[in-house]
């Protein structure tokens, strides 16, 4: 699960950083501050922005053996 850090600095700037949030997906994990804080002023994205979306799948078999 990825982690939203956010920084209130004395000019009134406010700062978001998200971690282990792989892709663009970080995007939507911020997306609801920028709609409650209003304008945004800039856009660094991270390394963790380039690399791939990381999707688990489980899959469980059953086996049963009859004697």
């Amino acid at each position: 699960m990825g982690e939203v850090e956010i920084e209130l600095r004395p000019d009134g700037t406010v700062v978001v950083h998200t971690e282990g949030v792989k892709g663009p997906q970080c995007l939507k994990y911020t997306e609801f501050l920028q709609q409650l804080i209003g304008r945004q002023k800039s856009l660094e994205l991270t390394s963790e922005y380039y690399e791939k979306e990381s999707q688990i799948q489980v899959q469980a078999r059953q086996r049963q053996t009859l004697k």
